[in-house]
């Protein structure tokens, strides 16, 4: 168990290196998807699955995946990087240092609270469609009216691209 969450943490440690030093932004953006797998995958191996899943969904599935579509539509013109980054040498070993050392000396059991027979999932499924099923409705109802809207500015900004005026969609 120790052994697995060291590795898992220094992949993440090591992916986010690799997205701040990788000139190439859509690699970068890689990186960065590798260093969220990898906290899914430590935080399953823990035992906190509903983490993990949430991860997954929530980082790779949504932001990750918006960061890329961002770097696309900007498609900015390839600059070959010439600065010199080594007065960050100091910085990052220090961080290095500090999570090398975060993870040597940390507790190896976890306490985690008693859910009884059900998993994490179950636990927190049941509560969310019985005691706060309201909040869940309610939080849908915003991001439909929100993916509504975008989809709204989306229409109206290719229609004025292509011939200058914006159109009105009639909604059916």
């Amino acid at each position: 168990m120790n052994s697995l969450f060291m590795i898992f943490s220094l992949g993440i440690v090591g992916a986010s290196l690799m997205v701040i030093s990788t000139p190439n932004p859509v690699y970068s953006v890689f990186w960065l998807v590798i260093a969220f797998v990898n906290a899914a995958v430590m935080f399953v191996s823990l035992g906190l699955d509903y983490i993990g899943l949430i991860f997954i969904i929530v980082y790779v599935g949504a932001i990750a995946i918006l960061f890329l579509f961002v770097i696309m539509l900007i498609q900015q013109p390839h600059k070959a990087d010439s600065q010199d980054h080594s007065h960050f040498l100091p910085v990052s070993l220090s961080v290095l240092f500090l999570f090398y050392s975060l993870l040597t000396y940390s507790p190896y059991h976890l306490s985690r609270p008693d859910t009884g027979s059900r998993t994490n999932i179950e636990a927190i499924g049941s509560n969310l469609y019985t005691t706060y099923y309201e909040i869940v409705l309610i939080a849908s109802l915003v991001l439909l009216v929100a993916m509504i809207g975008a989809l709204l500015l989306a229409m109206q900004a290719t229609s004025s691209l292509h011939d200058g005026n914006v159109r009105r969609y009639p909604i059916n």
